[in-house]
């Protein structure tokens, strides 16, 4: 437009001089891509029977807006959720090429310069007592360099071997607090990796107990408190053992779903007891029961009842 001032870009401005009317130039413009790198921290929790790893990556976009991020992952894993300051809700996509799971995450326009992608992965294990450290590769990074924090559950204790281009940190330097927390690693570029071992403990229970009884009409009613000490590995379930006088016995603690009872023993009836969570530490658990008296019977067993593999 005649007598507008131009505006001239912020950046990449070119100048040249003439010196004759005779000039010419050419002018291409050709799509900018942006630059991208990354700063990874990758925490894997062992559970009992899920892996469950957390990749938070925090970007660093430079040259022009980022539209979407492409990012391979081992096909073993399932993505759980994506969350991200610049992330659309929900809208990301799981693809196959040549033969390897991709994610694409799409952005909001205008995605340029720090922001932060966060994926969630869960891999079922079935008491699996090695696998490979799942591996990651953001497309199109110029620099990707981070942290990888092997954390478990109680009871299980980690070992990693065959490692490629990790080193090894103390775990109170990690960037991020991971409960049981037990190794950590940084690594400077994509191509890192390596096997993990699980052992898992075994659970050692210790049980003291009160009894108590009182004398009803024909029936002598029993209670027993076991207080437990459980270290090593948690434990799903108690089965506990009572002689066959005992009658209706209930159980009575925290957490529990319920009890059934199993098959004899050496003349003895069992019960399995199921709670919602593994225990671990200290416990308390109230067994009541009932025995028939017959009549004229001036003597009666009381007790006998005992927490099976307990010391």
């Amino acid at each position: 437009r005649s007598g507008a001032k131009l505006r001239l870009p912020e950046r990449s401005l070119f100048t040249y001089r003439f010196s004759a009317p005779d000039y010419r130039c050419e002018v291409r413009a050709d799509n900018i891509t942006p630059s991208l790198t990354a700063e990874l921290n990758v925490a894997m929790t062992v559970k009992d029977e899920e892996l469950a790893v957390k990749l938070a990556a925090a970007l660093d976009i430079k040259d022009a807006p980022l539209r979407e991020l492409l990012i391979r992952y081992d096909g073993a894993l399932m993505v759980n959720r994506v969350e991200g300051p610049a992330v659309i809700p929900d809208d990301y996509e799981l693809f196959t090429r040549d033969g390897a799971a991709w994610l694409r995450i799409r952005f909001m326009p205008e995605t340029l310069g720090a922001t932060a992608v966060v994926v969630h992965f869960e891999q079922p294990l079935k008491d699996a007592a090695e696998l490979a450290l799942p591996e990651f590769y953001l497309d199109q990074a110029k620099g990707v360099r981070g942290h990888l924090m092997l954390a478990a559950g109680r009871g299980l204790v980690l070992q990693a071997v065959e490692l490629r281009q990790l080193r090894q940190i103390n775990t109170g330097t990690a960037p991020v607090r991971e409960a049981g927390l037990q190794l950590a690693y940084r690594f400077r570029d994509q191509d890192w990796g390596g096997k993990l071992r699980i052992q898992r403990e075994k659970a050692t229970l210790i049980a003291e107990l009160c009894q108590l009884g009182f004398i009803g009409e024909g029936t002598l009613f029993g209670s027993c408190v076991f207080t437990y000490q459980i270290a090593g590995a948690p434990i799903a379930s108690l089965i506990i053992s009572a002689a066959p006088e005992l009658h209706n016995l209930e159980f009575t603690g925290r957490d529990i779903v319920d009890w059934k009872r199993l098959d004899d023993r050496d003349g003895r009836q069992r019960w399995q007891v199921n709670f919602r969570d593994k225990l671990f530490g200290e416990y308390t658990l109230l067994v009541t029961g009932e025995v028939k008296l017959a009549a004229g019977e001036n003597r009666c067993r009381v007790g006998d009842i005992a927490t099976e593999g307990a010391d």
